[in-house]
C-alpha cells in the first residue's frame, strides 16, 4: 500500500533532499554531449536558486512546495511572479522512483498552486535548459 503524499511548503529541513532531486532529476535529462552544459547549470541554480529558496522564491513574490512520501520528497515545484499579470512554474520534479503515480498532477491542483495562479491572469512554465544555451 502506498503512502499519502502531502504538498506542503518547503521548509529548511527539507533542503538537503530538494538540492539531491534537483542534482539527480537534470542529470537523467543531461545528453551526453551535454554533460558539462547540465553541470554548469546545476552549479548557477545551486547557488542562485535551491540552496536558497525562502529568499529566492520570497524576492520574487512567489512560493516553493515540496510533495513528500512519509519523511521522503518525492517531487517540487516552485511559482514565482514574473509581471503582475503572470506567475511562472519552476522545479518541477518528481523523484524518478516515484513517477507515474500522479504526484505531478497533485501539485499542480493543490490549493496553494491554484490560489497563487488565480492571482494571475496567465502563468507559464519555465522551460529554460542548458540544451538551449549550449544550442
Amino acid at each position: 500500500m502506498d503512502v499519502e503524499v502531502i504538498i506542503r511548503p518547503f521548509a529548511e529541513h527539507d533542503t538537503a533532499q530538494v538540492r539531491e532531486l534537483f542534482i539527480t532529476v537534470n542529470r537523467l535529462l543531461s545528453p551526453p554531449d551535454l554533460r558539462d552544459a547540465f553541470e554548469a547549470h546545476i552549479e548557477h541554480a545551486l547557488v542562485e536558486e535551491i540552496d536558497r529558496i525562502p529568499a529566492y522564491y520570497g524576492e520574487r513574490d512567489g512560493g516553493f512546495w515540496v510533495a513528500v512520501r512519509g519523511d521522503k520528497v518525492v517531487g517540487t515545484y516552485g511559482l514565482e511572479r514574473v509581471s503582475d499579470e503572470a506567475m511562472e512554474l519552476r522545479r518541477i520534479y518528481v523523484d524518478p522512483s516515484a513517477r507515474r503515480r500522479g504526484i505531478a498532477r497533485q501539485m499542480l491542483a493543490s490549493e496553494k498552486s491554484r490560489e497563487y495562479r488565480g492571482s494571475s491572469r496567465r502563468s507559464r512554465l519555465d522551460r529554460t535548459s542548458p540544451r538551449a544555451a549550449a544550442g
